[in-house]
């Protein structure tokens, strides 16, 4: 169920010489719009492929009840796929009084090499903690194939404070997931929003037989705190 916000304006007095008037204190509140990103959060595209913004979704609501839905939205800022870097898209969006709200994207435009050795499924993934008895931590983590042995993985941390702890999607970890020449194993870009902290993994292996990735995957920063995890198919 959507949440309506009021946001209360205010106009502090202001006092004119010329006059012996002084202007009364005006507040109004006004209706903030729905804002939900489309696709994922950050988006990670390999240098030279296409980027295609998947934009928003947005309701206005009006006093008297009215809703406009997949409301007209301006997209503020660009991003040049043949140059890495990181980019920031900020999508506005005008109440019916004029007022501007805000949502923003991070896409990261990458130069990553991968190697198709070996085939990792795309689709949805159980986060399992590996040292408390292969515990349920969350489901439909989504790997997805970004380019020749580079994935797209939507929480590094396997659904532990997320889903498990409850924290919800600001405390997952993303990041990518990359095959070496050699079949080796790596990630980059792991990061948390919620923690404001990097994802690092190591050991990471994948078992073909029951498409799961294994690895110890770390909370950086004055956190330092790592987990055995696991992703497995569903």
């Amino acid at each position: 169920m959507k949440k309506i916000y009021y946001f209360l304006l205010l106009i502090f007095p202001i006092l004119f010489s010329c006059e012996d008037k002084e202007t009364e204190d005006v507040s109004w509140t006004t209706l903030a719009p729905h804002l939900e990103l489309k696709g994922a959060n950050p988006i990670v595209v390999i240098k030279g492929a296409e980027f295609v913004d998947p934009g928003i979704y947005a309701e206005i609501y009006t006093s008297t009840g009215d809703t406009t839905k997949d409301a007209e939205y301006e997209v503020l800022g660009s991003v040049n796929p043949e140059v890495p870097g990181t980019y920031k898209l900020t999508y506005e969006v005008k109440n019916t009084e004029g007022v501007s709200f805000y949502i923003n994207r991070t896409v990261s435009v990458v130069d990553y090499t991968g190697y198709d050795v070996f085939e990792i499924p795309t689709g949805s993934y159980t986060g399992l903690w590996t040292d408390r008895d292969n515990r349920i931590l969350g489901t439909g983590i989504q790997i997805q194939k970004l380019t020749t042995g580079i994935y797209s993985v939507s929480d590094l941390i396997a659904g532990l404070y997320d889903q498990y702890a409850g924290y919800g999607p600001d405390l997952r970890g993303p990041g990518i997931l990359i095959i070496d020449e050699n079949g080796n194993l790596r990630t980059e870009l792991g990061y948390s929003d919620g923690f404001l902290a990097d994802i690092t993994t190591e050991n990471i292996t994948f078992d073909p037989e029951t498409n799961t990735l294994s690895y110890i995957v770390t909370i950086e920063g004055s956190y330092g705190w790592s987990y055995n995890v696991a992703l497995k198919l569903e």
